[in-house]
């Protein structure tokens, strides 16, 4: 089933593919970027060919060839991976990611991981056993008050991170990956078991091997 986000924070097409060459780290071809943020809408193609020149033009993505594309950002970003099952629509509406403080006295590593984002860095959001979107975090966490209700509890307090939403129009299941997931993602607070099914928490430790083997993934799903 595909997540589209709905929200009125709604990422412009620009920073949509800015994000994504970000994320990839390597060149993509229009058709590549098409078939990842446009899908089969005709309106979305042409956003994507209206933002094209506009990025180039401000230096924000580098035309390699004729209709490919690279990342003008030159330094690395970290990356992250969060499993929002039950809280995806509603971060993505409020652009952030949310973890409430760890319990006292009990240390959560995948609670406490929002902590080691930085301005910049990328995150792969997994729902329903799909990859539906990237986001750029916009900043570090802080304390604050969950934006939404959860599970029917009242919101509580904990830390938010405001990250720039993508919604993927092509999407995948990370376990038809798991042959080359597992053995490329981080040995520590890593998302996936061997098996290639998720590990019980939220915010886990990723890589740009790993984006790419699930970015390649999309572009060869047919």
């Amino acid at each position: 089933k595909l997540c589209v986000i709905g929200s009125k924070k709604m990422t412009n097409m620009t920073d949509k593919i800015r994000i994504l060459l970000k994320a990839y780290g390597e060149e993509l071809t229009l058709e590549q970027i098409t078939k990842i943020l446009a899908g089969r809408a005709e309106n979305l193609k042409d956003e994507i060919k209206k933002a094209i020149p506009e990025l180039v033009a401000s230096k924000q993505i580098i035309q390699t060839k004729d209709n490919i594309y690279k990342t003008a950002c030159e330094g690395k970003p970290n990356y992250f991976f969060v499993f929002q099952n039950n809280s995806f629509i509603e971060e993505a509406k409020a652009s952030c990611l949310f973890c409430s403080h760890s319990p006292e006295r009990h240390t959560v590593s995948h609670w406490e991981s929002i902590g080691d984002i930085k301005k910049g860095d990328i995150i792969v959001h997994e729902c329903s056993n799909s990859i539906v979107a990237i986001s750029e975090a916009q900043g570090e966490a802080r304390n604050d008050i969950r934006p939404y209700s959860y599970k029917g509890r009242e919101p509580d307090e904990g830390r938010i991170l405001e990250t720039m939403y993508v919604s993927l129009r092509s999407q995948i299941d990370p376990i038809t990956l798991k042959d080359l997931l597992y053995p490329a993602q981080p040995e520590k607070v890593a998302p996936f078991n061997k098996n290639g099914k998720g590990n019980e928490g939220y915010i886990f430790y990723f890589n740009e091997a790993c984006a790419k083997i699930i970015i390649d993934g999309i572009l060869n799903k047919k």
